[in-house]
């Protein structure tokens, strides 16, 4: 077994034993935290199934998996806060892998990380390739597009 499928097995099982803390919630609550996991949901399912499972950035292929969400990550290219509704579009999101291996299966920085940059440096900086419009460019979209469908929502 290779260094990279040991750790994608460690981080699942991790992820799954952290899924079941804090079961217990208001009934208001739940309904509402239900409410928004379906429209996340939609989002994360329309996005991958728009990228067929492949990292947009590196083209890393997470078809093959069960659980592709658990290194796959349904990126905002517009920060929710900024857009209508959250933003939870497909024509907003772009499939980024949320763990990149080198040549010798050492962990590196994810294509994920690379664009959160952008939203940490406040848009002051941000890797080559990796501004929201280049990622636009790279799903077919627009940031004016991506507002249109978030006002629908």
């Amino acid at each position: 077994m290779t260094l990279k499928r040991m750790y994608l097995n460690m981080l699942e099982r991790v992820t799954y034993q952290l899924m079941f803390i804090g079961v217990e919630i208001g009934k208001e609550r739940h309904y509402k935290m239900k409410k928004k996991g379906k429209i996340r949901r939609q989002f994360r399912d329309d996005t991958f199934e728009r990228d067929n499972y492949h990292c947009k950035c590196c083209g890393e292929d997470f078809s093959y998996l069960d659980s592709p969400d658990l290194y796959l990550d349904a990126h905002h290219i517009t920060d929710r806060s900024e857009m209508p509704n959250g933003g939870y579009v497909k024509e907003n999101g772009i499939s980024l892998c949320k763990e990149n291996f080198d040549e010798e299966g050492l962990l590196t920085e994810s294509c994920h990380m690379k664009a959160e940059i952008f939203h940490i440096m406040n848009g002051d900086d941000w890797y080559g390739g990796m501004h929201p419009d280049d990622l636009y460019k790279l799903i077919g979209s627009s940031k004016e597009l991506a507002i249109k469908k978030s006002l629908e929502l």
